[in-house]
C-alpha cells in the first residue's frame, strides 16, 4: 500500500525551519519557494499513507499549495486514497478553505473525488464541510459524477442536499449528462431522486439523449418515469425523429404511443362496449376519420350508425379499427379534410 518512493523524505521544506507559516509556499511571486509538486503531493496522490505519516511527522505542511493551487487533498481525492485523504483532513486539512479549496481550474476536492469515483472519499469531505455545490459551472461534482457513471457517488450527494436538477449552460443538467453518455445505473438514481425527467439541456430533454444514442433501455427508463415523447427540441424534432429507422428503439416508440393513445375508455370499446372516446396527442375527428373509422361518408353507404351531435362516442367496433390504423399510420399522422 505504500511505497518509499519520493525525493527530499526526511528533511524540512524549503523555507520552513523554524516557522509554521506556510502562506509563502501559496505565493507565485515566490518563483521556486512555490513547488509544482512536493513529496506531500507525491505522497497523496500516489497512496502512500506511510510516507505521508512521515512527512507529516517531520515537519511538512498538509496545505501545500502549488502555483496552480492543488493542494494534497485534491490529489488525495483525485487518486481515490481515502486513507491518505482522512489523514490530512485531521492533520489541518479540514478548514473551510482547504477542503473546499479551488484550484485554477475550478475543481474542489469533491469534484476530484467524484472524477475518481471514491464514494468513501466523498462521504468524508462531506461529513468534513465540503459543499455540494459547485463553485463554478466549469466543474460540478454531481455533473461529472453522473457522466462518469459514478451512482454511489450521485447518490451521495444527493443526500447531503446537491441539487439534482442543476442546469448548466453548456451541459445541461445531471440527468441529461448521464443519457448522453448511456450511464444506464445513475440515470435511474437521479429519477429515483427525484430528477425532473423533461429537464435536460435547453430544449433538449434527455429523451432525445437516448433516442439519438439509440438506447432501448434508457428510452424506456425514461418512458416509464412520464417523459414526453412529443417534446420537440431546438430543430424542431421530436425524440422519436432522432432514431435511426432501422433501430428497434422505433419500435419502442410506436408502443408507448400507442399506449399513451389508448385510454381505459378506449380499451373498455375494444371489449366490444360503447364509449366516450378521449382524444389525445392531438388527434383530431377528422385524423380518427383517416384511421378506418364511421366517417360521415362511411356511415352513409354502410347505414352504420354515427355519434349524436357533439358527442364523441363510437359505436361498438370501431376502437380496433383505430388500433390497426394507428399501426398502419405509425406516428406520422395528419388531419384530413372534413370530408374525408
Amino acid at each position: 500500500m505504500d511505497g518509499e518512493q519520493g525525493g527530499r523524505i526526511g528533511s524540512k521544506p524549503p523555507g520552513l525551519e523554524g516557522s509554521s507559516d506556510t502562506r509563502l509556499l501559496a505565493n507565485p511571486l515566490m518563483g521556486d519557494v512555490v513547488s509544482d509538486w512536493s513529496p506531500v503531493h507525491e505522497a497523496a496522490i500516489h497512496g502512500r499513507v506511510l510516507s505521508l505519516r512521515n512527512l507529516i511527522s517531520q515537519g511538512w505542511p498538509v496545505n501545500l499549495i502549488t502555483a496552480d493551487r492543488v493542494s494534497p487533498l485534491h490529489e488525495a481525492c483525485l487518486g481515490g486514497h481515502l486513507l491518505c485523504a482522512n489523514i490530512l483532513l485531521k492533520h489541518g486539512a479540514q478548514l473551510f478553505l482547504q477542503v473546499n479549496g479551488v484550484t485554477m481550474d475550478w475543481h474542489t476536492p469533491l469534484f476530484n473525488a467524484c472524477v475518481s469515483g471514491s464514494q468513501a472519499c466523498v462521504n468524508l469531505l462531506l461529513q468534513h464541510g465540503a459543499s455540494p455545490h459547485p463553485e463554478s459551472d466549469l466543474a460540478s461534482p454531481i455533473h461529472e459524477a453522473a457522466r462518469r457513471g459514478h451512482v454511489e457517488c450521485v447518490e451521495a450527494l444527493a443526500a447531503h442536499g446537491g441539487n439534482i436538477d442543476h442546469n448548466i449552460n453548456h451541459m445541461g443538467t445531471p440527468l441529461y449528462l448521464a443519457c448522453e453518455n448511456q450511464q444506464i445505473a445513475c440515470a435511474k438514481k437521479l429519477l429515483e431522486s427525484g430528477a425532473t425527467v423533461n429537464q435536460g439541456r435547453g430544449l433538449e430533454s434527455p429523451l432525445h439523449a437516448a433516442a439519438r444514442a439509440s438506447s432501448m433501455e434508457l428510452a424506456a427508463l425514461l418512458m416509464d418515469f412520464g417523459a414526453d415523447t412529443q417534446a420537440k427540441n431546438a430543430e424542431g424534432k421530436r425524440p422519436a425523429e432522432l432514431v435511426p429507422p432501422e433501430s428497434p428503439v422505433m419500435q419502442l416508440f410506436l408502443q408507448r404511443e400507442e399506449k399513451s393513445f389508448l385510454t381505459p375508455d378506449l380499451e373498455l370499446a375494444m371489449k366490444g362496449k360503447s364509449i366516450n372516446l378521449t382524444v389525445r396527442a392531438g388527434f383530431g375527428e377528422n385524423t380518427l376519420c383517416c384511421l378506418g373509422l364511421h366517417s360521415r361518408r362511411e356511415r352513409e353507404s354502410t347505414g352504420a350508425p354515427g355519434p349524436a351531435p357533439g358527442s364523441t362516442t363510437l359505436p361498438q367496433g370501431s376502437a380496433k379499427t383505430l388500433v390497426s390504423g394507428f399501426h398502419g399510420f405509425k406516428s406520422m399522422l395528419l388531419p384530413l379534410p372534413e370530408q374525408c
